[in-house]
């Protein structure tokens, strides 16, 4: 099977664990603010998932996008791999499907934070789905 990136995600230096997006790496910072964790997102390395989920640094990401022939719209000229190179134009994302990976975001997040901020990040998103409703 050939290696490809799936996802962006951040890895905790401290103890390996991954937390993940599939539209972007602020999406996974804004994750920790609303959990009021910034020190787990200071301890934090970003990266990507790859299909063989195996955490990789944005200069392996690259590599293996490339050799993998993904589809990319490199934004600037370097050596590394950023989330709107592959995953996410702004242009383009509708309203409703950024709230749908917001979602699928803190579904596959969601069991790493404390009761307190799971409770406030899904008033939040309920507050948010509400409004852009009507």
């Amino acid at each position: 099977m050939k290696e490809e990136v799936v996802a962006c995600a951040f890895q905790d230096k401290r103890n390996g664990q991954i937390y993940v997006s599939h539209t972007c790496h602020a999406e996974i910072i804004g994750m920790f603010f609303r959990a009021e964790d910034k020190e787990t997102g200071h301890n934090c390395e970003q990266g990507f998932l790859t299909n063989l989920d195996r955490f990789v640094d944005r200069k392996e990401a690259l590599k293996i996008a490339v050799a993998a022939n993904q589809e990319l719209h490199k934004w600037c000229d370097t050596d590394e791999l950023y989330s709107e190179d592959i995953f996410w134009n702004p242009f383009e994302e509708g309203e409703k499907r950024r709230q749908e990976k917001l979602i699928d975001l803190l579904a596959e997040n969601l069991e790493k934070f404390s009761k307190k901020a799971k409770e406030k990040w899904l008033e939040e998103l309920k507050q948010s789905i509400k409004e852009k409703e009507g």
